[in-house]
């Protein structure tokens, strides 16, 4: 083999390289977008919820649309209380709406 050879196994070489550097971004870049998973009350969950690309607010979970439309009829800043009024929960036990403050910050 001449050092033409030489060469096109050296290029070969680079590029098998390159390409198993790139395929190993990839793995790692998958791995990390996988959301993780736990135990809640015996049931597996997701940590981080699916996400899609679309900004639109029918991404959102029910619950989450109707708090936002609730706070676009008033048109400002609400309290949880006020909200939960309007979901009919009892406002006045305490710890009914922790669930519901945690949605909405």
């Amino acid at each position: 083999m001449g050092v033409v050879g030489a060469g096109k196994r050296a290029d070969a070489t680079a590029t098998h390289r390159r390409v198993a550097r790139e395929d190993q971004a990839d793995t790692e870049a998958a791995e990390a977008a996988t959301p993780l998973k736990a135990q809640v009350a015996g049931r597996a969950v997701l940590l981080i919820p699916h996400r899609g690309e679309t900004d639109d607010e029918a991404a959102l979970p029910a619950d989450h649309r109707r708090i936002l439309a609730i706070v676009r009829a008033v048109g400002g800043a609400v309290q949880v209380k006020s909200v939960g009024e309007e979901w009919g929960l009892e406002v006045g036990v305490r710890g009914k709406l922790e669930p519901l403050r945690a949605k909405m910050t």
